[in-house]
């Protein structure tokens, strides 16, 4: 046996790797395979190197391999593996005899065919004898293609044979796959993460383009590991080999240039020639393939290299501009690129080895910018993240703010609405009694209560112009306290005293405690007055008919410096809503902002009380549901005053007067209808029972007056006694003005009552949205009476000339007799049931109603505004006049035509005909 076999003693743990004592001979030759061939003269060789540096073979492109092994009889006849991972195609031979053959042996590289197995086992045996020769023909051409793409990752071995029992190589090829797809998988997975998180970054945020650039940066060196993952198990042979390992160069390829993209876009620098050599540099290694080997075998650590310098440079760049987090990226760039070159010195063998040194520097090489990048870009996504939210804060903030001065310039929009209208009513007053006392003759009781309202009116207005101008007194802080000495039980039964007929007037119960004895105390008279006077007020406003209102007073602690005063004003009227109690206090705020609101008030009240308390050192407190009353408890510590220093009960100079509240006045209500039965009705619909009261008394002498206080009483009568006309204010509670004017002329039965709207609101916006409604005037307040009487006048005269029009010819079209639209089609349908029953003799009052759909009153009334006809005179004279048209067109003799209009009487026919055209139906054919 030679002396430079092999010994195989035993079966080791451990695969057996052939890698000594081979011999090498360039050329080809079948019996180079037989065992008894003698090649003492052949070269050794190590097969397991590289084959950039087996420079005989790479010359020769074809020889053959020779091993001689001794088989310990532990390995003889015993089923084994073999498992081979070589660069080029071989055929193996034992003893002489073909075992395996792996792609296809050939100098031609047009039949040459490159095969890897990739450490696959496959079974075979070492028979009979100790002595066993192992033959390699081998083939690597240049002019074939140069298949290994990424056999730069893993090394190029030129064969490398490992001997095995078979489960063994079997467990062990699984258990390498496992771990080379978990770390080839882990850190793909990893950068697919990375790079998808960096997509979400940009899409979240595009404007930072790096972002993006890094996240195709990962995203091309995930697809690429993953690919490589599928490369390094399959048998490297035919087209899917060469398919994937083209598409992988081109990952690997760009992810060199989306990188260089990222970190100009993070230094913000323009793309250079540097750049631009940089990117064809990195593109040349998806043709490198196609290149001799020692060409691409030098051209490799250049395009590894290149890249991370040149990002490297730039991002030096970026450092001497200060740009923020410069240093990471360029330390990233700076490790990537030293990484590499450690890589490539260890690849060939210039730096001393060490397990796992090439797998370890290229996972640093990779990661060492990848993750240094994404650190840096994540810090600054952060924030900008937080940036944007602080702006987003500071817009919602302004938003909020936005929208607080939206609200309260439609607060301030809805107080001075209504506060106009508290001025406009008593102006109105004031104005038209002026005028009436002017117009009529100056009885003494006519001008004992003209004085009286006009006294009443004006200190209304001179209450609110007080409030106004102690708001801006209390804004602008000179609004003080001028305390005196006073004796405050007293002060408070007077007080009360003054509001006993208001509250008798109204059938309200009104009662009310008081301490014992005199309490003398210094306190500010007038601004307590006002306190109280305004908490008793909205008492009496709340509080219905019938209903209960205390007054109590009482002293909660004292001592010899001061005492604790409690005023508690409590009733069972309306009370508050809960959602709406904890605003009452506000400046401006009312209860009820629409056009509805129940009770006048300027919003103001309440917000004043609350600061004129707060400067007396006080308390207030509501306790209220709705429904359930209201109870205000205000709270005093008050400074004791000697008795001596009081001169008499004294009462504010400034008091309130109360003398404003309505006192009600006797209702007009439905006036007697038997004595003013023949006269022109006017409806009045006023909240304000002076104002209502006012109207009523300024037309009594012309109209017959009914009166409602609200819109939905106001449409029950209309709809009731359809008046000749309906004046109505606009701000009311239940049902606002604009909404029974709707009402009304979309209603059959009232449609045709003129409609004037009242109203405190002068805006055009205000009047047009009331003229759209079908209102026929739109009066401003304070309004002068005569021009209201004369808008009364001609829109009664108009439906009367209207009528009169109708009843002279029934040919006029029914949209020049109709006002509305509602009218319009309610004379249609009135028609149309005329026409299709007008040759039925049992066609009345009641079968018309019938068909129609309103009662016989109702109908009656209806037909009576419009056409000046009653129910029957109008289908009476619908019957004439298609009489007179058939006689026109002799379409029969007289009796035909009186059945076929539905008259049952020839006599009867002609006594009508001649009432209504002057002459019978035998004259009118002679003629």
């Amino acid at each position: 046996m030679d002396s430079t076999s092999v010994i195989l003693s035993e079966v080791d743990t451990n695969p057996i790797i052939l890698n000594q004592n081979w011999k090498f001979h360039p050329g080809d030759d079948p019996s180079w395979a037989h065992p008894d061939f003698d090649d003492s003269d052949w070269s050794p060789i190590d097969p397991t190197t590289d084959i950039h540096y087996l420079t005989v073979l790479r010359q020769a492109e074809i020889g053959w391999f020779r091993l001689h092994v001794t088989v310990d009889s532990a390995w003889l006849n015993t089923p084994l593996s073999m498992a081979i991972f070589q660069r080029g195609a071989s055929e193996l031979f034992l003893n002489g005899k073909l075992v395996q053959t792996l792609g296809q042996v050939s100098k031609d590289s047009k039949k040459e065919l490159i095969y890897n197995p990739n450490f696959v086992p496959f079974s075979f045996q070492f028979e009979d004898k100790p002595h066993q020769v192992l033959a390699v023909r081998f083939s690597f051409t240049k002019r074939n293609p140069y298949m290994n793409f990424l056999g730069l990752w893993g090394g190029n071995p030129t064969l490398v044979i490992e001997l095995d029992q078979m489960d063994k190589a079997v467990k062990r090829l699984v258990s390498k796959r496992a771990f080379v797809t978990s770390r080839l998988v882990g850190k793909a997975t990893f950068l697919l993460f990375l790079a998808l998180l960096h997509l979400f970054f940009f899409i979240t945020f595009p404007v930072n383009k790096t972002n993006l650039f890094y996240s195709l940066f990962t995203s091309s060196l995930a697809l690429g590991y993953f690919l490589e993952h599928v490369f390094r198990f399959m048998p490297r042979e035919g087209d899917s080999y060469f398919v994937i390992g083209l598409i992988s160069c081109l990952f690997f390829s760009t992810f060199i240039i989306w990188g260089l993209l990222a970190v100009y876009s993070f230094a913000r620098e323009k793309l250079d020639r540097l750049f631009w050599f940089a990117t064809v540099s990195a593109l040349l290694f998806i043709p490198s393939w196609k290149w001799p080997y020692e060409a691409a075998n030098y051209y490799w650590p250049y395009y590894l290299t290149m890249g991370p310098l040149v990002a490297a440079l730039v991002s030096w760049r970026a450092v001497r501009k200060n740009s923020k987090g410069a240093w990471v990226i360029f330390f990233g760039w700076l490790g990537s690129f030293v990484f590499w070159s450690l890589f490539c010195l260890f690849h060939g063998n210039v730096l001393p080895g060490f397990p796992y040194d090439t797998a370890i520097t290229l996972d640093l090489a990779v990661f060492s910018a990848a993750v240094s990048f994404s650190a840096l870009l994540a810090v600054e996504y952060a924030q900008t993240k937080r940036s944007l939210q602080k702006s987003l804060f500071d817009m919602e903030v302004k938003r909020l703010e936005t929208e607080k001065m939206r609200d309260l310039d439609k607060t301030k929009s809805d107080f001075f609405a209504n506060i106009s209208h508290e001025f406009r009513t008593p102006l109105t007053l004031i104005s038209g009694t002026v005028d009436r006392l002017e117009d009529e003759q100056k009885s003494p009781s006519l001008l004992q209560e003209s004085h009286r309202l006009i006294k009443r009116n004006a200190d209304r207005l001179l209450q609110l112009v007080n409030q106004l101008l102690d708001l801006s007194k209390l804004e602008a802080g000179k609004l003080t306290l001028e305390k005196e000495p006073g004796e405050i039980v007293g002060f408070a039964k007077r007080l009360a005293g003054t509001f006993s007929s208001q509250f008798e007037s109204k059938q309200i119960a009104f009662s009310g405690s008081y301490p014992e004895g005199p309490i003398c105390l210094n306190f500010d008279p007038d601004k307590l007055e006002k306190v109280l006077s305004n908490l008793l007020t909205n008492a009496y406003k709340f509080t219905p008919t019938s209903g209960t209102v205390r007054f109590d007073v009482s002293c909660q602690a004292q001592t010899e410096a001061d005492v604790r005063l409690q005023f508690k004003i409590a009733d069972n009227g309306i009370g508050i809503p809960a959602e709406r109690l904890p605003y009452i206090f506000d400046r401006f705020f009312q209860g009820e902002a629409s056009a509805t609101r129940s009770y006048e008030g300027t919003g103001i009240g309440l917000a004043l009380v609350r600061e004129l308390i707060e400067l007396q050192g006080g308390t207030i407190q509501v306790e209220s549901g709705a429904d359930s009353g209201t109870c205000f408890t205000v709270e005093l510590t008050l400074e004791r005053a000697e008795p001596g220093a009081i001169p008499g009960l004294k009462q504010s100079e400034a008091a309130l007067d109360t003398a404003w509240i309505p006192q009600a006045p006797k209702p007009a209500g439905k006036r007697s209808l038997n004595h003013l039965a023949i006269r022109t009705t006017v409806l009045i619909v006023e909240d304000n029972p002076e104002l209502r009261h006012f109207l009523a008394q300024s037309l009594q002498n012309q109209y017959r007056i009914l009166e409602a206080d609200n819109g939905q009483e106001g449409f029950t009568i209309a709809a009731t006694s359809v008046p000749d006309l309906i004046i109505s204010d606009v701000m009311m509670p239940v049902m606002d003005g604009i909404s029974l004017s709707e009402k009304v002329k979309n209603d059959e039965r009232t449609s045709h009552i003129p409609f004037v709207l009242l109203t405190a609101r002068a805006d055009s916006e205000s009047k047009i949205g009331g003229l759209d409604t079908g209102a026929d005037a739109y009066l401003t307040k304070p309004f002068d009476m005569k021009e209201l009487r004369v808008r009364i006048h001609h829109l009664i005269e108009g439906r009367k000339k209207l009528r009169e029009r109708f009843s002279r010819s029934l040919d006029l079209k029914t949209s020049e007799i109709a006002v509305t639209s509602t009218d319009e089609k309610f004379l249609k349908k009135a028609m149309a049931i005329l026409e299709d029953n007008i040759a039925n003799t049992d066609f009345d009052v009641v079968f018309f109603s019938r068909e129609i759909g309103m009662s016989r009153t109702n109908l009656h009334r209806k037909l009576k505004a419009l056409t000046d006809y009653s129910a029957t005179e109008f289908i009476r004279a619908v019957r004439l006049k298609r009489a007179l048209y058939l006689l026109e067109q002799k379409s029969g003799n007289i009796t035909e035509v009186a059945y076929a209009v539905g008259f049952n009487s020839v006599s009867y026919f002609d006594k009508c005909f001649k009432k209504q055209f002057g002459k019978t139906p035998s004259d009118y054919l002679l003629h």
